[in-house]
């Protein structure tokens, strides 16, 4: 249960695989063992043979499907996200608004250096963009997966718009 739990992505990368890893030299060790009683049992020679061809069939597929599915979904995947984010990082204005929580995992390591802001639901745009123009904001950059970014938030509007990857760069200015 704990494993299922972690291994969400509700909020970014799942912290499934990182937690877990302590874990891989016991279950290792559980395999093993389990290979060893496997060779151990007395039962009849067609059985064995069965139980053994279905469990390397197990693992062959299990590695197919991670090196020939997964791993290149998941390179994809970064390739993308490193060049929605050398564009965010090119990009001249200071503050960078978010419209969904996932994208945090992208920018992150720059929340410390620069202000990251998040909103959660499209009717609080135009109150933060009001605090945006009272702290003496001249412009932002907003980050968004899907185009529901709204154009127009007085004193704000889209000055430039382009899609990096799979995110939607919106440059808001005064």
């Amino acid at each position: 249960m704990i494993t299922w739990i972690t291994l969400s992505t509700a909020a970014g990368k799942g912290l499934g695989p990182r937690l877990t890893i302590a874990l891989w030299p016991l279950l290792v060790a559980s395999a093993w063992d389990g290979f060893r009683a496997w060779g151990r049992w007395p039962g009849p020679g067609p059985v064995r043979a069965a139980i053994v061809v279905v469990g390397l069939a197990l693992i062959a597929g299990s590695l197919v499907v991670e090196l020939a599915v997964a791993l290149p979904a998941w390179t994809s995947r970064v390739r993308e996200d490193e060049l929605a984010l050398s564009a965010i990082r090119s990009d001249p204005r200071q503050v960078v608004v978010l419209n969904d929580d996932a994208d945090m995992a992208l920018v992150a390591a720059d929340y410390f250096t620069r202000p990251v802001m998040f909103v959660d639901h499209p009717r609080r745009w135009r109150p933060l963009a009001w605090q945006l123009a009272t702290s003496g904001e001249r412009e932002f950059l907003a980050l968004s997966r899907t185009p529901n970014t709204p154009t127009g938030m007085p004193p704000f509007h889209v000055e430039d718009e382009r899609l990096v990857s799979r995110y939607h760069l919106q440059h808001f200015v005064r």
